[in-house]
């Protein structure tokens, strides 16, 4: 926690991942999803149930031909919810910038400050 919240040692979650490849990527089929992230079993069957049992976020946009699944790209809601998130992400990132810069502020006023009561004027 401590790290996250001075440092930026984010890493993006699987949902997140997830709406960027589909925002890069219109058009694209469950099995390119699975293997353009190089996900694991469990993230698979995750991606299985957001992506085919209608979570609001993508939007299937026709069949991709040859057996190969049904093609989606994402929805108003989906491009929204990672709008969003990029938001909140840029607030924490000024708000640690904000933090620094107060810390700073304040130091120049102890030194100051005590350079004044030592040196007297």
């Amino acid at each position: 926690m401590f790290l996250k919240m001075f440092f930026n040692v984010e890493t993006e979650d699987i949902h997140i991942r997830i709406l960027r490849y589909a925002l890069e990527h219109p058009g694209f089929t469950h099995a390119e999803l699975k293997e353009n992230l190089s996900l694991t079993y469990d993230q698979q069957v995750f991606i299985g149930t957001q992506v085919h049992d209608n979570s609001g976020f993508f939007t299937m946009i026709g069949n991709k031909g040859d057996n190969l699944g049904y093609k989606y790209m994402l929805s108003f809601e989906g491009r929204s919810r990672l709008l969003e998130y990029d938001e909140l992400k840029e607030a924490r990132q000024n708000s640690r910038q904000a933090f620094w810069i107060s810390i700073f502020a304040l130091t120049v006023s102890f030194v100051g400050v005590t350079l004044q009561i030592v040196y007297g004027s």
